[in-house]
């Protein structure tokens, strides 16, 4: 099975790639259990979209 990025499956269901992923955000079960603390990762991602074109 190959895997394809959501903007290729999405042009090929004839769907915006926006709704494509917000569904498949919905469906998929959350990768963290509820209650847990956001971890290093999670923290540099959100600094990284916060100051965006930044370079580190």
């Amino acid at each position: 099975m190959t895997l394809l990025p959501v903007r290729h499956v999405a042009d090929l269901v004839g769907l915006h790639w926006h709704t494509l992923k917000a569904n498949d955000k919905q469906q998929r079960p959350s990768a963290r259990p509820a209650g847990a603390g956001p971890d290093m990762a999670y923290f540099f991602l959100k600094i990284r979209a916060a100051f965006p074109g930044k370079v580190w």
